[in-house]
Formats: C-alpha cells, sequence, structure tokens
C-alpha cells in the first residue's frame, strides 16, 4: 500500500515537537506529582486531598506516566531525520553547526535544573550535544566522500568512516556526556548513509537505539518510519529558531514547576 506523502519538514518537527514534550512532561513535573503522593499525610486541606487521590490511583497513572514515555520515543529518530535533512539542503552548513553548537551551551542550564537537579552539571548533557556532534561528523564524511571518489578508493573511505565514527562516539561519551551517546551517533549515521531509503533507516536506525540502550522502549519508535514514509521532501512553514529556543524554554518551565511541587526528580535520562 502506496502512503500519501502528505507531511513536510514542518509537519514532522510539530510531531518529533510534541512527542518531546510529552516525553519530558512525563520525566518532570508528572513524576513529580506522583512522587509527591507518597508524603501526602505531610500536608493539609485541598493539597492532601489532592495527593491522596493521586495515591489512590497510583498504578494507573503511572501506566499513563510509561505511555507518554512510549510516545516520547518517537522524536529522537524524527530530530536526526531532520538534521540529515537540513544538512544535505541547508546553504551554509557553518551557520547550521553554529546554531546546534550555541543552543548545546545555552540549553544545558534548563536540562540540568530539569534533569539533574542542580544548576549545572558536568554529568549527563542535552542531547544539542549529540546533534551537534553528528551533523559534524557527517559534514566529515561528506568530504572525505568527494575526496575518495576521486580516488575510487573505498577501502580508506570506509577506513575514515570507522575513524569519525569512533572520534564522535568518544566526544559525546567521554568529553559530552550527552543524550544518547553512541546510540544517537550511530542513529544520525545510519540515517545518513542510507538518505535514500529513509524509511528502512528510520527502522534500522531504531533497533540500533533500542539495542544499543538495552531498552525495549526505544522500538516504540518505530512509527516514525511511517511518518518519514509519508514525507514529502517540502519544508513546509519556517520554524527554523522555533525549535531552538522551545528546547531550553520548556525545559525551564517543566523544572520550576516541578521544583514548585517540592520534589525535584533526578532522572538518568
Amino acid at each position: 500500500m502506496k502512503l500519501p506523502k502528505i507531511f513536510t519538514s514542518f509537519h514532522l518537527k510539530v510531531i518529533a515537537i510534541v512527542s518531546m514534550l510529552i516525553d519530558h512532561f512525563a520525566y518532570i513535573p508528572f513524576a513529580s506529582i506522583l512522587s509527591a503522593s507518597y508524603s501526602a499525610h505531610t500536608y493539609t486541606g485541598m493539597k492532601q486531598s489532592f495527593l491522596l487521590w493521586i495515591s489512590q490511583h497510583e498504578q494507573i497513572l503511572w501506566k499513563m506516566n510509561e505511555v507518554m514515555h512510549w510516545i516520547g520515543r518517537l522524536a529522537f529518530p524524527l530530530f536526526c531525520f531532520l538534521l540529515v535533512q537540513g544538512f544535505m539542503h541547508t546553504k551554509n552548513k557553518t551557520k547550521y553547526a553554529f546554531r546546534l553548537g550555541l543552543f548545546a551551551l545555552l540549553s544545558e542550564i534548563p536540562y540540568d535544573m530539569a534533569f539533574n537537579g542542580c544548576i549545572f552539571s558536568l554529568k549527563n548533557n542535552n542531547v544539542f550535544f549529540t546533534l551537534f556532534t553528528g551533523f559534524m561528523m557527517i559534514w566529515a564524511i561528506s568530504i572525505e566522500k568527494k575526496r575518495y571518489e576521486t580516488k575510487q578508493n573505498t577501502v580508506l573511505y570506509f577506513g575514515c568512516i570507522i575513524a569519525l565514527v569512533t572520534m564522535a562516539s568518544f566526544l559525546v561519551t567521554f568529553v559530552f556526556d550527552s543524550s544518547y551517546g553512541t546510540s544517537g551517533i550511530l542513529t544520525i549515521l545510519i540515517i545518513y548513509l542510507m538518505k535514500d531509503q529513509p524509511v528502512l533507516a528510520l527502522v534500522c536506525s531504531t533497533i540500533v537505539l533500542s539495542l544499543l540502550n538495552f531498552s525495549f522502549v526505544e522500538l516504540f519508535a518505530i512509527p516514525s518510519a511511517l511518518l518519514v514514509a509519508m514525507y514529502n521532501g517540502k519544508r513546509g512553514k519556517g520554524i527554523k529558531y522555533f525549535f531552538y529556543v522551545f528546547y531550553p524554554a520548556h525545559l525551564l518551565i517543566f523544572a520550576l514547576l516541578a521544583k514548585y511541587l517540592g520534589n525535584w526528580i533526578i532522572v538518568l535520562k
């Protein structure tokens, strides 16, 4: 069955943003509310009634939390796909890389507040570092491909790919310690190398994410392949800077909300 090509880059980006928002809501303020219910006896009045109601429906609410995480699995593969599309179509790769690097730095404090429970931490850093490193990796691979195509030396070209992937994996794992780490780098690599078969690329990269993260939950990203199958290759509405600003902004809001609820949840994502 041939799927209709109804999604532009704009549509895929909105789906990815909504998926990420749901996932992060489950990780931060929603989990805070559920955890706060354990200390309901320390409160009085309306707050105590609210927390007692949560504790009485705890099983259902935790299942809702889990389902929100399942929905959230769509986000990262879609953002990786859009990153590769952006790389292939941007007129200025330097500006693109600069934006990724800049917002990796700007997002770190909100990310640490949301996920690490502190203002700044050198551990468990935000996903922009992975996207930035992955972008630089495929940029370098594209340069090497042009060089070795003229020399018709496939062995050296693949040797360069292995070296660049190893370097990128080292950076995201040991230097940046950023979200998804090596599995994220390999996801970007697979989608880039298989850019002529994007649906298969999304399926393969999702399997890699699941295997390397030892997480069955990552397989809930498989529907991202169906979304990409309906991609028409058009840009759609331009929201170039919206995601860049939205990412740190929503993390800051969620972190402050979790703090207000009285229980910062430290989650290793």
